[in-house]
């Protein structure tokens, strides 16, 4: 569903969306006679772009993403929704200093800066050739890879798992692994206090490199991001994940008395 104020056939054809799954709405997401007439209570996520044809995009999507979490809590208060349903709400920033006020004072689960992106992507390709048809090939939509996000359940099989663990097991299914990321619910609170706790300067963790981050292990909650081929194969990575550690640990070599105590064995 399409919330927007400019003419439908022109905003479906600029952007190629003439298709069945797509409906639209005339209307602003500040609004919110706008948003019920959109069907916001059926929604799970909610994607607010930046309006360019604005004076200031930023201010005009932080109002947006107020008046998207009040009508949220109004709707859960009336019982339209079920309790505890919260939207996910993802917005475009065209400034990067806004970065902090959005996801402060507005509480926005996902923030895109388009712009920032861009300008990296570009001195990432003017100092290493070659990153940018990298970028285009895991971004564009195709049989061959796919990102995808997994949710660490409680007590699920993927839990209490180091990076360096978790790697060659959705591995040898064809998935890599990209990222943990630490989201506490959409808590940065609860996210401060696990990464204090645990000695963490970022809450994304990709590719660790001190003791600190390969030592960190997964907690119920937390996102695994990953590349893969489809979600079928993200799935049965996440079946076969007991048996394939399993595996993995009667592979290791048995330790010695020396590797226990952390010493060479005397003879």
């Amino acid at each position: 569903m399409i919330l927007a104020d400019p003419d439908e056939e022109d905003l479906l054809e600029a952007h190629d969306l003439q298709k069945p799954e797509v409906a639209f709405t005339r209307g602003s997401a500040t609004r919110r006679a706008d948003l019920r007439r959109a069907h916001f209570a059926s929604a799970t996520t909610a994607i607010i772009v930046a309006d360019q044809g604005v004076t200031d995009p930023d201010a005009l999507n932080v109002l947006k993403v107020l008046t998207i979490e009040k009508l949220s809590q109004e709707l859960e208060e009336s019982r339209e929704v079920p309790p505890g349903r919260n939207i996910y709400t993802i917005a475009e920033i065209s400034d990067p200093d806004n970065y902090e006020t959005l996801a402060r004072d507005a509480m926005v689960d996902e923030i895109v800066s388009s712009g920032h992106i861009e300008s990296n992507v570009l001195v990432q390709s003017a100092l290493n050739h070659g990153v940018s048809t990298f970028l285009n090939e895991v971004l564009t939509f195709n049989q061959h890879n796919e990102f995808y996000s997994y949710r660490i359940r409680s007590r699920g099989s993927l839990s209490d798992l180091t990076y360096d663990q978790l790697l060659p097991v959705l591995r040898r299914q064809g998935v890599l692994l990209l990222a943990i990321s630490l989201e506490c619910g959409g808590n940065r609170q609860r996210q401060k206090e696990v990464m204090d706790s645990c000695g963490l300067e970022r809450a994304v963790l990709t590719n660790p490199s001190s003791q600190t981050e390969m030592g960190y292990r997964t907690r119920p909650g937390d996102l695994l991001i990953v590349l893969g081929e489809s979600e079928a194969h993200l799935k049965k990575a996440i079946r076969k994940a007991p048996s394939d550690l399993d595996t993995m640990r009667l592979q290791e070599p048995p330790k010695t008395l020396g590797d226990a105590a952390g010493a060479p064995v005397a003879t």
